[in-house]
């Protein structure tokens, strides 16, 4: 086999194949990205596969650029400065340092491989991005993630973050077990959960001699996530899983083609 670099890794891109694509928001990057897809497959159509758009939902819109854009930014005559450039600088600002305190909080956990990666705060900006943009306040989802990362001594994989629903459901399951002294039920449940960091947390409180204390534990967990769950709505819980697809399979891809100091997980 030749090297890395010079195999076609798309063959999960089956020409035969048709991809049928839902799509979350819009803007022009939306529509080139469509637009390169769709004449892909007509000029080669051996290696492409058919992609139509089945679904386009509400979703971060980008923006177009009009015909009468101005790129430059505009000046303050009369203070002589330039205020959209200035709150441009403070905007990014405010979101990379909300992201640097959001990567020390958040990971990403890959089940195949049983890694943890940490992020950098410049590769969370979108999903930064897309929290501050629903209204809600920033600051205080960091605080509740403070908690939960002090309560589980580690950070939250992201997974869990947008998936907090389901979260909450597996804590009460293993609540319900404890009370009835169903132990056994409670491995069954962890075995399904794919992060391993939930299942370290609960046979941690699982040594705690006091069934009270284990209650309040699994509890305790469960209240953080359920305000988790309350504060990203599920649109918003959907556009951050395409993000973390996204991240992933760039970065693996990275990996694959040797543009990486990291070992393959592969």
């Amino acid at each position: 086999m030749p090297g890395p670099e010079e195999v076609n890794w798309w063959a999960w891109l089956n020409p035969e194949s048709t991809y049928e694509f839902t799509v979350f928001g819009g803007g022009f990057a939306v529509r080139i990205l469509l637009d390169y897809l769709t004449r892909a497959r007509a000029r080669a159509p051996y290696r492409w596969p058919e992609i139509t758009l089945v679904e386009q939902r509400a979703g971060y819109n980008v923006g177009d650029f009009d015909d009468d854009v101005e790129l430059e930014f505009e000046m303050d005559e009369e203070s002589g400065e330039e205020t959209d450039f200035e709150d441009t600088l403070q905007d990014l600002d405010q979101l990379l340092e909300w992201s640097a305190e959001f990567v020390s909080l958040v990971n990403i956990f890959v089940p195949p491989t049983g890694e943890t990666w940490e992020l950098a705060p410049d590769e969370t900006l979108i999903p930064v991005r897309l929290l501050s943009d629903m209204g809600m306040e920033i600051e205080d989802l960091l605080d509740l993630l403070t908690d939960i990362s002090l309560v589980l001594d580690q950070p939250l994989p992201f997974s869990m973050l947008i998936n907090a629903n389901m979260v909450v459901s597996v804590l009460l399951q293993i609540t319900h077990s404890l009370v009835h002294n169903e132990i056994e039920a409670v491995h069954e449940v962890l075995e399904v959960f794919p992060e391993g960091i939930l299942r370290q947390y609960v046979e941690n409180t699982l040594q705690e001699a006091n069934r009270e204390d284990q209650l309040c534990a699994c509890l305790t967990l469960a209240e953080q996530m359920h305000l988790i769950a309350l504060s990203i709505p599920p649109g918003v819980s959907d556009q951050l899983l395409i993000w973390l697809q996204t991240y992933l399979s760039t970065r693996m891809r990275q990996r694959i083609l040797g543009n990486s100091n990291e070992p393959s997980p592969l």
